[in-house]
């Protein structure tokens, strides 16, 4: 829903501040790019769920 999205939002604003303030330096940017790919990671965990219940609801449809 919409605090999902808006955490996501935040996580991505806040490894963007990271890369800023962290002017280059390693760690900062691998703590940005670490957050980024979860953020990612998180998304298509959520995407494949939804895709996972529909075609068990098709199913179960389906055969019913």
């Amino acid at each position: 829903g919409i605090a999902s999205r808006s955490r996501r939002t935040s996580i991505i604003v806040i490894a963007g501040i990271y890369l800023i303030v962290g002017q280059g330096s390693e760690e900062s940017k691998d703590k940005a790019k670490k957050m980024i790919f979860y953020v990612i990671i998180g998304l298509v965990v959520i995407l494949f769920a939804r895709v996972i219940v529909g075609v068990v609801l098709f199913l179960a449809n389906t055969v019913a």
